[in-house]
């Protein structure tokens, strides 16, 4: 487990690293290690250890568009299509957070 979290962190460190020095806008480190933290107990059953879909019907996150936190939000919050509502379980600091992680995950799977 350390391990992993470990290796997300510097992953997100990466990706913040190459971002900042292309002059593109990265995720807040801090609030992507919450993020992955969040991932690993609530969304990785479905939506994989990297984002890839464990084989549910979930949707793929590497996939997912970084600039529509709005529809990130309320997809976690109010559910879609075989994806429960999470709005009893999680604040909108999580989902924030959440978003975070995915697209520093992504970020990073590019470089």
């Amino acid at each position: 487990m350390i391990f992993r979290t470990w290796r997300g962190a510097l992953a997100v460190a990466l990706a913040w690293s190459c971002l900042t020095q292309a002059g593109g806008r990265a995720p807040d480190p801090a609030l992507a290690e919450l993020g992955g933290q969040l991932y690993l107990q609530m969304c990785r059953q479905c939506h994989g250890q990297a984002l890839q879909s464990s084989g549910a019907a979930a949707a793929d996150l590497r996939q997912f568009p970084p600039d529509d936190p709005q529809r990130f939000h309320e997809s976690v919050m109010h559910g879609k299509n075989g994806m429960p509502a999470h709005d009893d379980i999680l604040t909108d600091e999580d989902i924030d957070a959440l978003f975070a992680y995915v697209t520093a995950t992504q970020q990073a799977q590019r470089q």
